[in-house]
């Protein structure tokens, strides 16, 4: 295994569309019926989104206690107007249960993801088949979102995941930003779209966030969660930090992630932070997806997180856990984890089958009930399409944040 602590030189990192080259190895590696209904698909939804209105963050009705339109802001998934009190304050937690404020369209949470879903669509399509007006709709929403001075966000988020009557915004909120790591895949190819001056906005609104990340209260309280919040908040951190050629960001958190796997992923393979929580094999795989993310940015970068020597690799353990123990009522008792799903480790498999040649993920799709077995079929396809490039794109933002 490559160490965390082996230096990393700027020239080292790449430079190149990576995305870009992969797609162009997918069209001569994917014949699939599965891949070629996805890439149909995915020209349907590029079309769709071409006659779609541009999403900004200052179209929202309800505003953050800054009373700025510009700052991002979002409630809390899991907390609930309190029931006792005549005003609905402070407002009380139901763990897995989502309050729809918080996925309703005029919620900067939704609209962020689905600017970013719709951009990386477009970008994704026109690899398949170039059009001029995907990446001309692709730019637009970019420069609406970060770079017009009117509508653009302002680059922290101070006020996300705020509880009514408890608190105006909280580090955990941070989350709510993993959708930029999606965003900055496409960036090598969407950027030559921008003049010199609008990339230069672009970089640094993005500099700006990066280094309130790293100083802002909400920022240092993220980094320090030591379940899935902390993870995201480093590949969040590295996603940047690669696209900004920051080495020794990426140093820091390549050596952090190495500590977080050892700590949170016992011998068995379980992850005990994930566990306690009322969807726990939801959560279990969530975490995974931030950390293979990490592991393949690491990769990317010279450094080996999957430990790809080693028989017994942590996130290759914790994997086998999950796919072995699916059907295991025992173990899976979450209170709102009603039927367990298995699609959700879609994108680990393909990684899996990548980095440690495993593939008994696939034998087990033909064991499926019907309706789990085609939305994992679906699901494949799709994640089939940037295959080999990085392992971030999850279940939640290709299902959750696919409302053309």
């Amino acid at each position: 295994m490559s160490s965390c602590h082996n230096s990393l030189r700027t020239e080292d990192l790449p430079a190149t569309d990576w995305l870009g080259a992969n797609v162009a190895a997918n069209q001569e590696r994917f014949n699939s019926d599965v891949v070629v209904q996805a890439v149909a698909q995915l020209q349907q939804q590029a079309e769709k989104i071409l006659r779609k209105p541009v999403l900004t963050v200052v179209s929202k009705k309800q505003l953050p206690a800054s009373g700025n339109a510009h700052d991002y802001f979002s409630v809390g998934p899991y907390w609930w107007p309190n029931p006792e009190t005549v005003n609905g304050l402070p407002w009380v937690r139901r763990d897995g249960q989502v309050n729809p404020a918080f996925r309703r369209n005029d919620s900067d949470n939704m609209r962020m993801g689905q600017m970013v879903t719709r951009i990386h669509t477009l970008m994704l399509a026109n690899y398949y088949k170039p059009d001029r007006r995907k990446i001309a709709k692709a730019a637009e929403l970019l420069r609406v979102w970060f770079i017009a001075p009117e509508t653009r966000m302002t680059p922290h988020m101070d006020f996300a995941q705020s509880i009514p009557g408890r608190t105006t915004g909280r580090g955990i909120g941070i989350i709510d930003a993993r959708v930029l790591v999606y965003l900055l895949d496409v960036m090598p190819q969407l950027q030559t779209s921008l003049t010199s001056e609008e990339f230069s906005t672009f970089k640094t609104w993005l500099k700006d966030f990066y280094h309130w990340l790293q100083t802002s209260n909400n920022g240092i309280k993220e980094r320090m969660m030591h379940n899935n919040h902390g993870n995201f908040y480093d590949l969040i951190s590295a996603s940047i930090a690669f696209y900004l050629k920051d080495q020794a960001g990426l140093q820091q958190i390549f050596t952090r992630s190495l500590q977080r796997v050892e700590q949170q992923i016992l011998v068995d393979g379980s992850q005990p932070h994930e566990l306690i929580r009322t969807r726990p094999f939801h959560y279990s795989a969530f975490n995974l997806h931030a950390l293979f993310g990490i592991a393949r940015f690491a990769e990317l970068s010279g450094v080996d997180l999957w430990q790809r020597k080693n028989p017994d690799a942590p996130l290759l353990r914790a994997y086998t856990l999950l796919l072995n123990s699916y059907t295991d009522n025992q173990r899976w008792k979450g209170s709102e984890e009603a039927n367990i799903p298995f699609h959700a480790l879609v994108p680990l498999a393909l990684q899996v089958k990548r980095v440690y040649q495993r593939d008994d993920f696939f034998l087990k799709i033909k064991t499926l009930p019907a309706v789990e077995r085609q939305r994992t079929q679906s699901l494949l396809g799709r994640c089939a399409l940037i295959f080999d490039v990085t392992a971030i794109t999850t279940v939640s933002e290709i299902e959750s944040f696919c409302n053309y």
